[in-house]
């Protein structure tokens, strides 16, 4: 039974293999027996995806004619991203306690980009979705946020995190249709509460040759790691790790499951 890998899976299986099986294949672990929950998005979430789709929308009408977008149709553009994701249900948090704060933040996150990034970029492809076949028969797929010489990624969110498996997907995508990016750049905006100054981006630059080597590393374990799920259908197949800050029913599909032992003891 294929299934499909996504670039941004691949940096966080290393965290909770368990969790992240839930997450990529669940429909093999409902086929080996056990139940998994439906977890909501959280606002972090829906605040970075509407904040992508502000940047998007600015940076194609670059691609295209070289000038930045109208900044009230770009903004609008984010506050509507925003308003489908939370119509569909969402975990506030302290950050983002409500609709009206969480709106403040797409703007300030994409004004933040615009003023410091925006005009330094050269895009020439927005939000490009390439997908592959493996070679033991599943599809890999990316979406790419922006592709200038090479590969930029924005990231929004409370904290950092070392994405270097994604971008090394993203890379091995790009090659895959002969391409060879110059360089793997994340631009991170900082989700802050409203009583904060909102930093501006913080760009981080990875080794694109390391980066591949740890992208092809984690497709394979879990290649390998489902098919000998499939075959066996013992959850023990994958790590779990219970230390993880991920660990909870908020987060992930198999806490408290008979898929997860490991999770029982955690509040």
């Amino acid at each position: 039974m294929s299934f499909t890998i996504r670039a941004s899976s691949t940096s966080t299986w290393s965290d909770c293999p368990r969790r992240g099986a839930a997450r990529v294949f669940p429909h093999l672990v409902r086929a080996a027996g056990f139940d998994l929950r439906e977890t909501l998005q959280t606002i972090g979430a829906s605040v970075g995806t509407a904040t992508h789709a502000a940047v998007a929308h600015t940076m194609a009408q670059k691609a295209l004619d070289g000038t930045l977008a109208n900044e009230t149709e770009t903004e609008q553009c984010g506050l509507e991203s925003l308003s489908n994701s939370v119509g569909n249900s969402v975990r506030w948090d302290a950050t983002s306690p409500d609709l009206n704060t969480a709106e403040k933040q797409v703007l300030r996150q994409y004004r933040t980009y615009r003023l410091h990034l925006a005009e330094k970029i050269q895009p020439q492809a927005i939000e490009r979705r390439i997908t592959i076949t493996t070679a033991r028969g599943n599809q890999l797929s990316g979406a790419i946020d922006l592709t200038d010489e090479g590969i930029r990624d924005l990231k929004t969110g409370t904290s950092r995190r070392v994405n270097m498996a994604q971008y090394g997907t993203y890379s091995l995508l790009r090659r895959s249709e002969g391409d060879t990016p110059l360089h793997l750049v994340e631009d991170y905006v900082k989700r802050v509460s409203l009583d904060k100054e909102q930093p501006p981006p913080v760009v981080i630059a990875y080794d694109r040759e390391y980066a591949e080597e740890a992208a092809v590393r984690v497709i394979t374990e879990i290649e390998e790691l489902a098919s000998e799920f499939e075959a066996t259908g013992v959850p023990l197949v994958f790590l779990a790790n219970p230390a993880s800050q991920l660990c909870s029913e908020r987060y992930c599909g198999a806490f408290h499951s008979k898929f997860c032992p490991e999770s029982w003891v955690k509040e």
